[in-house]
């Protein structure tokens, strides 16, 4: 029974150690509120380390629903809050930034908020690294009390899109109602090729389609686990992630991977029936194969 107790104490405490989790905030942007506006966001991110000498830190515990303890280390210094998620404002300041990735959280009794940017705290709670490898990951801390904001991020350099190159297309027209039959296929000029460039880990890409060296496709992507479910019943080696948010445009990978083409780009020309299928009927009523 002894033994019994000692187990369940030790899996308790390692539940509440990795229940909170901590991450740098190395990079820094600070705003002010003026006359009763805030300033424009300096287009310069400052070095903690360079310009205070240390590092903050966050660490963040999910306490239930979506209400988390935080705790700021900033220069030897702790402060601990409490954040909530708020729907509401989340959904006025997506409407008027136009912007569907931001996260906002209110503090504890005060008008104080904490915002997030392609994460969210829950996303840092469950997979701390992704605060590091997500493209643009930001926290904003606003202190309407004292009128001062600041953002912080992990990492100021964007990943580069990578280049494939393409050696032939097909298309398949969308003609009253029907699908015409798919065209051969044809050579295409050698500076025809397609770029990625990951904006969330193993989620969500920006694709970029040339033709001859000219821009015709510019989408975003996201993976669609239901999508790929329901044409995997068909075939086997598809994967789906739809086109900007869209329910029914997708760009679908036949016998490769996402994975595959962003570890080993030039291994993306010899893998066998290896095709991309960009289905983008709304914009262009055609569907077309690239390999």
């Amino acid at each position: 029974m002894k033994k019994l107790i000692i187990s369940c104490i030790i899996i308790m405490c390692t539940t509440m150690v990795t229940a909170q989790v901590r991450v740098d905030l190395p990079y820094s942007r600070s705003i002010e509120l003026k006359n009763g506006k805030w300033e424009s966001w300096p287009s310069k991110w400052e070095s903690e380390k360079e310009v205070y000498g240390t590092i903050p830190a966050l660490t963040v515990k999910h306490i239930s629903g979506g209400t988390y303890e935080i705790k700021l280390y900033e220069g030897g210094d702790m402060y601990t809050d409490r954040v909530t998620y708020d729907a509401a404002e989340t959904e006025s300041k997506r409407k008027q930034s136009s912007n569907n990735n931001l996260t906002v959280y209110r503090y504890a009794n005060s008008k104080n908020y904490l915002w997030t940017e392609n994460i969210n705290l829950k996303q840092i709670t469950n997979s701390p690294h992704l605060w590091k490898s997500t493209t643009k990951a930001q926290i904003y801390l606003w202190e309407h009390d004292i009128g001062n904001a600041i953002v912080y991020t992990a990492s100021t350099v964007t990943m580069a899109p990578k280049n494939y190159k393409i050696s032939f297309k097909a298309t398949q027209k969308y003609i009253k109602g029907t699908w015409a039959a798919w065209s051969p296929w044809q050579t295409m000029a050698s500076n025809t090729y397609f770029q990625l460039n990951m904006l969330k880990e193993n989620s969500e890409y920006n694709f970029k389609y040339y033709e001859g060296g000219k821009l015709v496709k510019n989408y975003n992507i996201t993976y669609d686990s239901d999508r790929t479910k329901t044409v995997r019943e068909d075939t086997k080696n598809a994967t789906a992630y739809k086109i900007n948010g869209s329910t029914n445009e997708y760009i679908y990978l036949l016998n490769t991977a996402m994975s595959s083409i962003m570890k080993n780009p030039d291994k993306w020309s010899q893998e066998k029936d290896a095709v991309i299928l960009i289905s983008d009927i709304n914009k262009t009523s055609m569907q077309t194969r690239i390999k």
